[in-house]
């Protein structure tokens, strides 16, 4: 395993079809997540990290194409800004 650069996770996310900004940052997240974890998924040395940025890419456009600003239920009700204050 060779640990990738976050230039070359961000161009690969691009491939996969994010958008380069989103891309870039999503690589940077990427790349210093696995980099505190000593690049391991669990307890297992990743083997790689191609399949986790394609993971990492599904779960971003997910989240997407979810409704923006939809409200997440906190225990069975809705929240608003005053539940954060």
């Amino acid at each position: 395993f060779v640990q990738p650069e976050t230039e070359e996770v961000s161009g690969y996310m691009a491939k996969q079809g994010l958008e380069p900004s989103k891309a870039q940052a999503l690589a940077g997240r990427f790349v210093n997540f696995y980099g505190s974890k000593g690049w391991t998924v669990g307890k297992n040395p990743m083997k790689s990290w191609e399949c986790s940025a394609r993971n990492w890419v599904a779960g971003e456009v997910e989240s997407a194409s979810a409704k923006p600003n939809q409200a997440k239920p906190l225990n069975g009700k809705e929240w608003t800004v005053a539940d954060c204050l």
